[in-house]
């Protein structure tokens, strides 16, 4: 008998909740109560998340000695690449609007934190008590004090700091079972919140939804499109029979939602399309950890769609601060299935938008999480192919 998969179940639990909260118009308190432990569990992770993910993430950027010249080129890829998709994903939820405007009947339960305007983003990027940061769970503050962590880091040099660098890493793997652990009780929660979600706001956010569904894939094809026109750019022609050995690694990527677990395939392909294994080899394992343009638009779009379920007016200065955050917290985000749950939990509780609206959005991960792994494992291979060729013409 075929064993039934967890985001399947998620996929059940979310419809069921639906049915429910729509069907009964009324918050059950049972289901309240576990929804909002759920919401708990999953920020509890939020602050020892940031700090050994961006640390770790740092120090292997500095740990392979292929050579400076392609490492600084495959992260500089990395960024513009991540940054774009977020902006992409920023840009088509403010055009197509998921969220409506303040779709919320009573807000008066929550209040929406003052968002900065740009000149203030920059007078507070860097904290000025790392200690009231860490309680306060200031996330923005955590990334920049994670960031100047790791670089000093790097710069004493991973030898001399074995013993910190070994603690940094085993945490990093205690919370990662620990996110795994809440991957596998997401249905519960997922199932809960969502009852919660429909009965308090109705079936018009249904249509919402639908446009926030909409708005993710226009994003994917958006970036997938860019993609197209860099391979027709670096692939000497040869654009059909890359896409042939990219397609072998979108079923496994699709299948699995998870980077990691398609690595051995995307070398493979790699070796097929004869880029050279010193590039694939260092380029793959790197783009596995911090390439992570699906999950990049996903997290952008369902920030504007919240925001906008909310009503909360965003400015410049707060939609470069998303961009900002979203570009951060994605490279150091695990590749693993529900890698960007979390980082996106982050990112709303940065500018105190209730995170409750993020059920429904959960009920659509699994599906979206599909899709977005096999955007990332695409710009890996890409990534590779770019950075052949720019270092093969250089020497």
């Amino acid at each position: 008998m075929k064993k039934i998969k967890n985001y399947q179940i998620t996929i059940v639990c979310f419809i069921l909740g639906t049915i429910l909260g729509l069907v009964l118009h009324k918050e059950v308190a049972a289901l309240r109560l576990i929804g909002d432990i759920f919401g708990r569990l999953i920020r509890l992770v939020v602050v020892p998340l940031i700090l050994t993910d961006i640390i770790n993430s740092i120090l292997n950027i500095n740990e392979n000695k292929n050579g400076k010249k392609m490492a600084i080129l495959t992260l500089a890829i990395f960024i513009i690449a991540t940054a774009v998709s977020s902006t992409i994903g920023v840009i088509n939820a403010l055009i197509v609007k998921p969220g409506g405007v303040n779709v919320v009947a009573d807000t008066s339960d929550f209040a929406v934190s003052t968002i900065p305007t740009f000149s203030e983003f920059v007078l507070n990027l860097i904290p000025s008590n790392p200690f009231s940061a860490l309680v306060e769970g200031n996330n923005f503050h955590v990334i920049v004090i994670a960031v100047m962590i790791g670089i000093a880091m790097v710069t004493i040099g991973k030898d001399k700091l074995h013993t910190m660098c070994t603690i940094f890493d085993e945490i990093n793997k205690i919370i990662m079972k620990y996110i795994k652990g809440i991957v596998k009780i997401m249905p519960i929660g997922v199932f809960a919140l969502t009852e919660t979600t429909f009965a308090k706001f109705g079936k018009d956010m249904l249509g919402n939804l639908a446009k926030y569904f909409i708005t993710i894939v226009i994003s994917l094809v958006v970036i997938y499109i860019i993609y197209f026109v860099i391979l027709c750019i670096f692939s000497k022609g040869n654009v059909m029979e890359t896409i042939k050995g990219l397609a072998k690694i979108w079923i496994v990527a699709a299948s699995t939602s998870s980077s990691a677990a398609t690595l051995p395939v995307s070398m493979q392909t790699c070796d097929d399309l004869k880029i050279d294994p010193e590039v694939s080899r260092f380029v793959l394992p790197f783009g596995m950890t911090m390439n992570m343009n699906g999950a990049a638009q996903y997290m952008a779009v369902t920030f504007i769609f919240i925001a906008q379920v909310y009503g909360t007016t965003l400015n410049i200065g707060s939609l470069l601060l998303a961009i900002c955050m979203i570009t951060i917290l994605v490279m150091a985000t695990p590749g693993v299935p529900g890698g960007a749950m979390v980082p996106t939990t982050i990112l709303l509780a940065t500018f105190n938008i209730p995170i409750e609206m993020f059920a429904i959005v959960l009920g659509l991960y699994s599906v979206i999480d599909m899709i977005n792994t096999t955007l990332n494992v695409t710009g890996d291979v890409v990534t590779s192919i770019v950075v052949q060729k720019v270092t093969k013409n250089k020497d």
